[in-house]
Formats: structure tokens, sequence, C-alpha cells
């Protein structure tokens, strides 16, 4: 019994500290780049881009001609139309809202950089809009976001150019955690996310056939 009990008190104590380490991924980006980093501890890793290994100049043997016209690569995943991201957001923001109560603002995002300048040569009406949208998004989203987590200095900027064509955004993100309020998040968001990708999946094959047959090929 005493050595149970010994077991038991060193699983607990492992438990704690496994939970108390701090995890973290920080994003970067500027228009044709983006540089994402990964934190477990100390310990920083270079998700993207990747690392490629060094390896010695060889010769490459020269690709053989094939008759054979080659074949394109369907994604099994179908890309969402704005009434998924609509759908997605009334499905998934209360359950994500109420996961992060429980965590009383136990994550910190820091940094919180976003400048968002959209592009209005093409369309100007619609740019407009995009651009009312965007900050309607931004007073609505923030106020609540900074309620549920800790972001020190939020820095987030929404201009317009109608000289532009495009709309091109920069920024850096950074968002940190210990190990113990990913799971509890995690825990309590999974069985919606995963509730809602199979209604997504099975919304789009029926409207796809294309999409279905696929999915059922892998």
């Amino acid at each position: 019994m005493t050595w149970f009990l010994i077991i038991l008190g060193i699983l607990i104590l492992l438990a704690v500290l496994l939970s108390r380490i701090r995890l973290g991924v920080r994003l970067s980006w500027e228009p044709g780049t983006l540089t994402a980093e990964a934190a477990i501890g100390p310990a920083r890793i270079r998700l993207y881009p990747p690392v490629k290994p060094k390896k010695e100049s060889q010769p490459q043997p020269a690709a053989k001609k094939t008759d054979q016209p080659q074949q394109k690569k369907r994604t099994s995943f179908p890309k969402p139309t704005a009434e998924d991201v609509r759908l997605a957001l009334e499905t998934l923001l209360p359950p994500l809202r109420r996961a992060l109560e429980r965590t009383r603002r136990g994550i910190r995002v820091t940094p919180l950089e976003i400048c968002i300048t959209v592009g209005g040569g093409e369309d100007p009406a619609a740019a407009a809009q995009l651009y009312g949208w965007l900050h309607t998004a931004v007073w609505t989203i923030m106020p609540a976001l900074e309620q549920l987590v800790h972001i020190p200095e939020p820095a987030i900027h929404i201009g317009i150019d109608f000289d532009a064509d495009t709309t091109v955004s920069s920024g850096k993100v950074g968002i940190f955690l210990t190990l113990g309020t990913l799971i509890s998040v995690a825990l309590r968001i999974g069985i919606p996310v995963i509730k809602f990708l199979t209604a997504y999946m099975k919304r789009s094959q029926n409207a796809n056939p294309e999409v279905k047959q696929t999915a059922s090929a892998v």
C-alpha cells in the first residue's frame, strides 16, 4: 500500500509538471512570405519554411518520357464557401467561448500585429464593402476576445487602396499557453469540431458528386 501511494504521488507530480509546460506558436507573414515557429518550453522549432538538409550535388538522371498524360490530383477536402464559414462561426464560436472562459485568460497572445490593405482597383464598391465588414468584425470580435485571452498590446490596422488590384496583408501573431490549458480547450471543443466537419463533408458530398467519388476512393 505504501509503494502504491508513492507511485501514485509521483504520477500526480509528473502530471502537474507536464501540464505546466509552456507551448506556443508564432506566425509572421508579408506578401509572398510566411514564417512559422513553435515553442516547447525553452526550445524553438521552425515549422515553415522547413529546414532542408544539405546534400552533395549529384547529377540527376534524365527524366523518362512517357506517352501517358499526367493525371491531376484532386483534393479530397472540399473548398468552403461563405455560407460554410458563416455556419462554422455560428456552430463553433459558442463552445469555443465556453472553453476559453474556463481558462480564465490562461492563453497569452503576443505579439498581435496585423495590417490589411484592401485593394479596390478592380471593384471599388466591393472593396468598400469588404473594408467596412473587416472594421465591423474587428470592433466586434476584439473586445470579446480580450475578455477571454490575455492580449497585452494589440495593433490592428485596416486600410483601403483604390489604386491596388489585390488585397495584401502582413503581421505577426504569437499564441502561448500551457499544455494543461491546451488539453482542456481541446477536450471541450473537440467533439463540436468533429460533428461540424462530419456534417460539412456530408453536405459537400451531396452537393458535389465528384467530391463524393474522391472521398470514397481515398
